[in-house]
């Protein structure tokens, strides 16, 4: 479908057209159906060749997608499948075509036309393949028509060659639709769950991300971080400098815990959720974040000093996010109370115990 496909939208089309099997079965049935009824009224058994390996495909093409040990070939699969299909159809109307049964020619040639139809509204996701079934089909019917009728080939090479041009401009306009559609709406996901001014996640985005986090059976902590004298930068210097603030600390959270969630609840309040196997190991990630908020600032109106306090809890996947972010929020109390500049681990048995940055 072209580099220039945005991988994620990529997926979503070819998922798309690998998952929609219902049209694939009806077309095969289809050819397949007028093939054995070419048989019957020719007794020519390369038809019931034909009808077979239809089947066959269709049957390959239904169950890469299902079965695990063809998952990693699966759009192989659906690509070279479509292509086998589109060459019976060619072939079954291209042998039809020879004959002189005048009512199977119409039934084949009327086939072939619903099948490039149902290619151009469906297939324009893989526009080239698309293409070269069109081709194949198209092709069956002009070879038997050229050897009926050699004096109609320069007419039917120019249709031909006018027709494919045709079929591949709107599939590649369809495919350009598609495309800027589902660009959109993962754009605008993204920014649902974003936060606009800084750019992490809001509370929405990290609800969702844990749960991503959470089935990979992580052991995760979660940080209920506040920044110490944000209220005084933006007294002293003005809430566009505040803005920049909050903008340079969601930075230095992202350069600091590349692996984690981390997500702005407002104000100067953020929330970090990233693996942890064991309290100390939290309590240091912690005092990480702390150092890294307490270094000096540069905003375009002067420069700014600001510190943090962290709350830490674990997350637990039978509770869920909300009861951990209660609970790093009482231990972030605590570290308030104790003097700001530090974190507090939360302890379910004794409470809460400190551990200063």
């Amino acid at each position: 479908m072209g580099a220039d496909v945005p991988v994620d939208v990529r997926m979503r089309l070819y998922a798309a057209l690998a998952s929609s099997t219902v049209p694939v079965i009806f077309a095969s049935l289809n050819s397949a159906f007028v093939a054995v009824i070419a048989f019957f009224r020719s007794g020519n058994r390369i038809f019931l060749l034909f009808a077979l390996i239809d089947i066959l495909g269709l049957s390959l093409r239904v169950a890469a997608p299902r079965l695990k040990i063809m998952k990693t070939f699966a759009s192989d699969v659906v690509i070279l499948t479509g292509l086998l299909w589109a060459l019976m159809v060619g072939l079954n109307t291209m042998m039809i075509g020879i004959g002189d049964d005048t009512a199977m020619i119409v039934l084949s040639v009327a086939s072939a036309l619903g099948c490039c139809a149902g290619i151009i509204s469906r297939n324009y996701v893989t526009p080239r393949m698309g293409l070269a079934q069109v081709i194949v089909i198209d092709l069956g019917f002009k070879i038997s028509f050229g050897i009926s009728h050699p004096e109609f080939l320069p007419v039917i090479l120019l249709q031909g060659v006018i027709f494919c041009g045709i079929v591949d401009w709107m599939m590649r306009q369809q495919l350009a639709t598609s495309v800027q559609a589902i660009s959109s709406e993962l754009e605008s996901r993204r920014q649902a769950l974003l936060d606009p001014l800084t750019g992490v996640l809001n509370r929405r985005g990290l609800h969702e991300r844990a749960q991503h986090m959470m089935a990979k059976q992580q052991l995760l902590a979660l940080f209920y971080l506040d920044l110490d004298g944000f209220k005084q930068v933006n007294d002293r210097l003005g809430h566009g400098a505040g803005d920049d603030l909050l903008r340079q600390v969601a930075k230095r959270l992202e350069a600091t815990e590349p692996g984690a969630a981390i997500c702005r609840l407002g104000g100067d309040e953020f929330l970090i959720l990233a693996p942890s196997h064991h309290a100390q190991e939290a309590v240091r990630t912690a005092s990480r974040m702390i150092r890294a908020m307490s270094m000096p600032y540069n905003t375009d109106v002067g420069p700014a000093n600001v510190g943090a306090s962290i709350g830490i809890s674990f997350v637990n996947m039978e509770e869920g996010l909300d009861r951990a972010m209660k609970e790093a929020d009482a231990a972030l109390y605590r570290a308030k109370d104790a003097g700001r500049g530090r974190a507090v681990l939360h302890e379910p048995e004794s409470g809460c115990s400190r551990a200063s940055a």
